[in-house]
């Protein structure tokens, strides 16, 4: 083969693979594309969600709720109880029947780092990282499932690290990684999302499978989505114990 035909032939497969590799600002641009644009995103400052959550063969409803700036609480009925998980910013706290705890009470630190991870869950990191205080980095491409999904590394302000895998076409997050303490053991923890939908203008997930150590522990079914609802901040807050009534002398 001629040698200069041969240097025009790798130089345009060079220039073809520079062309095809896309940067770490063209694939957060066409996250936010893909899920309603920057300012439509950065525009909800509530949600409300209902559906179900199945674990251990048990289904149970479950209505939740999310405030900016970090405020969440989740009600989730489970065989005739009703279940209370909620962050006001500050306390993280609980009602469960189930473990005998009948009134409000704070959760121990073991249980508040998940709470409050899901209190800002509007905050759209992948956008707003640079506000955030957090770092982004592209890892490279791979397969997942066998879908092309580009891998990014988020470091939080806080240190801790979350691993996102973007389907290399749309952008859109299929999967979260991130390793947590439990009983002193390192967890990976692993969220697969999908049945995507169109709420207002705005993707999300409807499909929220959790795993951990790649063994599955649960599933989040979302059927309805309620963007930007009304709700008092004292919604969150700690509800007061009930005070038990004196008794009454006949």
């Amino acid at each position: 083969m001629n040698k200069k035909l041969l240097a025009v032939m790798i130089i345009l497969g060079f220039g073809l693979t520079v062309l095809s590799a896309a940067t770490l600002e063209e694939i957060l641009a066409q996250n936010a594309k893909t899920k309603g644009g920057v300012d439509k995103l950065n525009s909800v400052k509530s949600i409300h969600m209902k559906g179900n959550i199945s674990q251990n063969g048990m289904e149970m409803a479950m209505e939740m709720w999310v405030k900016k700036p970090k405020f969440m609480r989740m009600q989730i009925n489970a065989m005739g109880q009703n279940l209370v998980m909620a962050f006001d910013g500050n306390i993280a706290w609980w009602i469960m029947p189930m473990m005998g705890i009948n009134e409000p009470q704070e959760m121990p630190e073991s249980q508040k780092a998940g709470i409050s991870e899901n209190a800002e869950m509007l905050d759209e990191p992948l956008i707003n990282f640079k506000e955030l205080g957090h770092k982004i980095e592209l890892l490279g491409e791979e397969e997942l499932e066998g879908t092309k999904v580009y891998k990014l590394k988020l470091t939080k302000k806080d240190g801790k690290v979350v691993d996102y895998y973007l389907d290399a076409e749309t952008g859109i997050e299929l999967r979260t990684t991130q390793y947590v303490l439990n009983q002193d053991k390192e967890v990976k923890m692993e969220s697969v999302l999908g049945d995507y939908k169109l709420v207002d203008g705005l993707m999300f997930p409807h499909q929220i499978d959790m795993l951990a150590n790649g063994t599955p522990t649960g599933s989040m079914q979302v059927s309805e989505i309620t963007v930007n609802p009304v709700v008092e901040d004292d919604f969150f807050k700690m509800e007061k114990k009930t005070e038990s009534k004196p008794e009454q002398k006949k």
